[in-house]
């Protein structure tokens, strides 16, 4: 696993709890029931014992909510391809605990992301997921932060 792959998934770890607490909003909003992750939502759309009602309405729900941050609608609906692909990311930096991880994130940190999301390689698979995450740790240091 590449250093860029662990900041992102650093981040995601990071900013998951910020993203699921405004999708819920989202969620609840639509009259659907609440989710524990982002995981849990995209996974839904792929389950064979949801009606096309529900997958209509969450599918809406995650397009709106993804859509700005991702750019666009067509980003948005790459984001939510994207995401079983972060999951993997996350899963594989879990497994290697002892690497120091990304703790915290500040605005210089942020932005070298950022910058690196739009334009390396390695973040081609997940390029529209990983910039809704760069929104979501953009949206953590607007409240507060994550301390050391």
């Amino acid at each position: 696993m590449k250093p860029a792959m662990f900041r992102l998934a650093d981040l995601q770890l990071i900013t998951e709890p910020v993203i699921v607490c405004n999708l819920n909003n989202k969620l609840k909003a639509a009259s659907l029931k609440r989710v524990t992750s982002i995981a849990e939502a995209v996974y839904t759309l792929d389950s064979c014992y949801i009606s096309m009602h529900k997958w209509d309405c969450i599918h809406n729900v995650l397009l709106d909510f993804f859509e700005e941050p991702a750019g666009s609608r067509e980003a948005a609906q790459a984001a939510i391809e994207q995401w079983p692909e972060v999951q993997k990311w996350c899963r594989r930096r879990l497994a290697c605990p002892q690497l120091s991880g990304l703790h915290s994130i500040d605005e210089a940190e942020l932005d070298g992301l950022a910058e690196q999301v739009a334009m390396a390689d390695v973040y081609a698979p997940v390029r529209s997921a990983a910039q809704v995450l760069v929104a979501a740790g953009r949206q953590v240091l607007a409240n507060g932060g994550v301390r050391r």
